[in-house]
């Protein structure tokens, strides 16, 4: 049978399958099965080896209609401190700043990842470094860093990548999420044999999933004019700010930084891990422009973008 029309009722389907067992599988599915599918079960065109297509066309009922399957939103989980998880629409899963096992505001069951296929980090501070080399051992995934930190990162057990170590303005990809560095006003340095070992310059990150929500992460940073441009080129969603104050800006600045940026949704970072960062949400939410929504997880909590 090539090409050959098969009427089932009011369905006319052109069977593209050849041969004796197309023929079978046709007179088989048209018959119907001796007994209701179950949940699991495999349904005609999988126990037949028919194309989806005919047997969408030939059982309509067992199909749900086109594009009404829920898809999965783009999630942020606040692990504590400046570490992230992001959970994209497809299922892709990055880990931002992995400041994990020692971290003491991660929670005790976030402290080993169950799996991760991408690790960024904004800049070089081992409060953002983290757990970064292990992970990107553990689970053979990317991680990208400005190229200073990947190089140095390299040198500590990660393979040496050119494709994972961009620079500010430069853009990567990985399976379904663009990464952009920017610009960031900061420092970035480990501290190594009683000196401090420079490592580039601190970046903030861009995240544009496909088909999902721009999201600006500043990184460490003060406020700074530049912002704007941020707000030109990549027109934010949501923009996640750091407001713990004394090594990164305060709730004053950020409320000026979300202006600047413009983003709807802002989630603040990088405070309560230590006495010294005093910023808080409360201190933040007055002072944001009146169309900003401040989104303030609570640790381990995990939120829809």
């Amino acid at each position: 049978m090539h090409g050959g029309a098969v009427d089932s009722g009011t369905v006319v389907v052109q069977l593209v399958a050849a041969g004796k067992g197309a023929a079978h599988a046709a007179q088989s599915c048209l018959a119907g099965p001796t007994a209701p599918l179950e949940r699991g079960s495999a349904p005609c065109a999988a126990r037949h080896r028919l194309r989806p297509s005919v047997a969408r066309a030939l059982f309509p009922d067992r199909f749900p209609p086109r594009g009404t399957l829920a898809r999965m939103a783009t999630t942020l989980t606040w692990l504590g401190h400046a570490a992230f998880r992001l959970d994209t629409e497809t299922g892709t899963r990055l880990y931002l700043d992995p400041f994990l096992s020692q971290n003491p505001a991660c929670p005790a069951a976030e402290r080993e990842p169950e799996r991760c296929d991408l690790v960024l980090l904004t800049h070089g501070h081992d409060d953002h470094v983290g757990d970064a080399v292990a992970i990107g051992k553990r689970f053979g995934c990317p991680v990208v860093a400005h190229v200073e930190l990947r190089g140095w990162l390299s040198g500590k057990g990660l393979p040496q990548e050119s494709g994972e170590a961009p620079n500010k303005g430069g853009t990567v990809r990985f399976g379904d999420v663009r990464i952009t560095l920017t610009d960031a006003n900061h420092s970035s340095s480990a501290y190594e044999n009683d000196t401090f070992v420079y490592l580039g310059e601190p970046c903030g990150i861009v995240l544009r999933p496909d088909d999902g929500p721009t999201i600006y992460f500043a990184g460490d940073t003060n406020v700074f004019g530049d912002m704007a441009l941020i707000r030109r080129v990549y027109a934010p969603d949501v923009a996640v700010l750091p407001i713990g104050d004394h090594f990164t800006m305060g709730p004053e600045e950020a409320a000026v930084a979300a202006e600047l940026v413009g983003a709807p949704r802002v989630v603040a970072s990088h405070y309560g891990t230590f006495p010294l960062l005093t910023g808080s949400p409360d201190a933040l939410r007055p002072l944001l422009p009146a169309n900003v929504e401040l989104l303030a997880p609570a640790v381990g909590e995990t939120i829809e973008l």
